[in-house]
């Protein structure tokens, strides 16, 4: 009898040390969705930010969504490997890997939104007592009014909730009294929206084989609004609208504007009639001015804003062939003029600004990475030497072999010296650059210089091209600044007399 009590508790410490130990492995274990917020000190700002968590750890908890908080006062180590932002800062953990939150607000309403429609599953249960303010929570909701929520109908509603979770907020009603409110039948779906028509009752029969690709193409179409802001958070929409409407060439015309400027109001109206007539040959969108950088109005075609300056540009991006046909910026922008230029632009009459990618930000490593767009500024500069390649193919990664070690090498003559390069198949040449029959190609414009000099050695030979720069540069290369050559007319004179070449 002794030895059976001894061996049920040595059983049981057994089996408690072993559930223990699975406890502490599932507390450490990576969640599948986990939401961090960082914070420090005690300021009113974090008590309000702490109080909004508070408020959202209910809701979340019934979806296996746990809010976890971290105080960078004591917690530093973790801080700084997560680099949170400015504090308080929230960040999503989904199987231990950190991604972006991109909700509203850290406001409770908006954190709860936001996780439970990117990273569930589930579709909001409405009711009649709960429709209204459900279908104003967001720009743009849809509501099935079903008699059961696991019929063909709701499964075919689910798979395209499960694609555009982010950006469209979706509900289910099987109450008959709410279908009623809302004036439709039982077996119907209705989008609301706070832009253009703000009720629209889905046209089709729910039933079919078909039914989620009909429903996704047409809720899409209802998505996009016809004359919108158009901008990073939202860019996926209108991507998601091309594909549905099966023509990725659909040309977009964009607005840039004041928000704050008076005129304002009566153009957006106006180009909203003009966006309206056009749909579907043409996207209009308006972008704000205020977070336009110099360096996208380049992009654009535009010379930006200028004091004194206008408060609007239009301009029209072909996506088919990624050129942009910017609108006269010494006429007044009005739905008269905006009407002309699109019917040019649509007639073939207009002549795009060179073909270019976007100018970079932010240049990382010592090789340049050159854009049409900013071509003259850069290589026209007539204080430094210019060493160019010319290449095919994507400008993604970084040069490598002989042009990366040149970078390297003259990292400190940037002030007198650029090494740069530039596709040639994602950027137009300016017609004084001359023909490239081959790539690599490799030219260099000396500081002062009026013409190009071609490099005629192997591409990847470093030692090559250092000696190619020692022998035409005209700054020196050892940190001191040459005397320059006499008798050179800069560059920039000679792009202005002449059109076609520089000799």
């Amino acid at each position: 009898m002794h030895l059976i009590r001894s061996f049920l508790a040595l059983s049981f410490l057994l089996v408690s040390r072993l559930l223990q130990a699975n406890a502490a492995a599932a507390a450490t274990r990576p969640k599948p969705v986990r939401l961090a917020a960082f914070y420090e000190g005690g300021t009113g700002l974090e008590k309000a930010f702490l109080s909004q968590l508070d408020e959202a750890a209910p809701a979340l908890r019934m979806y296996n969504i746990d809010i976890t908080r971290i105080d960078c006062t004591i917690e530093q180590a973790q801080c700084q490997r997560s680099r949170p932002g400015p504090m308080p800062f929230l960040r999503v953990y989904q199987w231990g890997i950190p991604q972006q939150y991109r909700g509203k607000s850290n406001q409770a309403d908006d954190i709860v939104s936001y996780m439970l429609r990117k990273y569930t599953d589930a579709i909001a249960r409405v009711s009649a007592l709960d429709l209204d303010e459900f279908k104003s929570s967001e720009k743009i909701v849809a509501i099935a009014f079903l008699t059961s929520s696991f019929g063909r109908a709701a499964t075919a509603f689910r798979a395209v909730k499960a694609k555009y979770h982010e950006e469209i907020l979706f509900g289910l009603s099987t109450d008959p009294e709410a279908a009623a409110a809302a004036q439709v039948k039982v077996s119907s779906i209705v989008v609301y929206r706070q832009f253009d028509e703000p009720r629209v009752v889905y046209p089709y029969p729910l039933h079919g084989a078909s039914t989620a690709d009909r429903f996704e193409e047409w809720l899409l179409e209802l998505s996009l609004p016809l004359f919108g802001e158009f901008n990073e958070l939202n860019a996926g929409m209108y991507f998601n609208y091309l594909r549905a409407t099966g023509n990725w060439t659909t040309p977009m015309a964009n607005l840039i504007l004041d928000p704050t400027d008076e005129r304002t109001p009566a153009l957006v109206s106006s180009m909203t009639l003009l966006a309206e007539a056009y749909r579907p040959a043409m996207v209009f969108s308006w972008s704000d001015s205020r977070t336009t950088t110099p360096k996208q109005y380049r992009y654009y075609g535009l010379a930006g804003k200028a004091e004194p300056a206008p408060s609007f540009f239009f301009f029209i991006e072909d996506i088919r062939s990624s050129r942009f046909f910017p609108y006269d910026q010494s006429q007044p922008v009005d739905a008269a003029g905006v009407a002309e230029f699109i019917k040019q632009y649509l007639d073939g009459q207009l002549v795009p600004v060179p073909k270019t990618l976007p100018i970079l930000e932010h240049q990382t490593g010592n090789v340049y990475e050159l854009v049409r767009a900013e071509f003259d500024e850069v290589v026209l500069d007539d204080s430094k030497d210019v060493f160019v390649e010319f290449y095919s193919g994507s400008p993604g990664r970084l040069p490598t072999g002989a042009l990366a070690r040149l970078g390297d090498r003259y990292a400190a003559l940037k002030d007198t010296l650029t090494i740069a390069r530039m596709s040639v198949e994602y950027n137009d040449l300016p017609p004084y650059v001359g023909e490239i029959s081959q790539t690599p190609t490799i030219k260099l414009k000396p500081a002062g210089g009026h013409g190009f000099i071609d490099y005629h050695g192997d591409a990847e030979s470093f030692e090559g091209l250092v000696e190619f720069l020692e022998e035409h540069a005209v700054n020196g290369l050892e940190g001191g600044i040459g005397a320059g050559r006499s008798g050179q007319v800069p560059l920039r004179g000679r792009v202005d007399s002449e059109s076609d070449s520089v000799a």
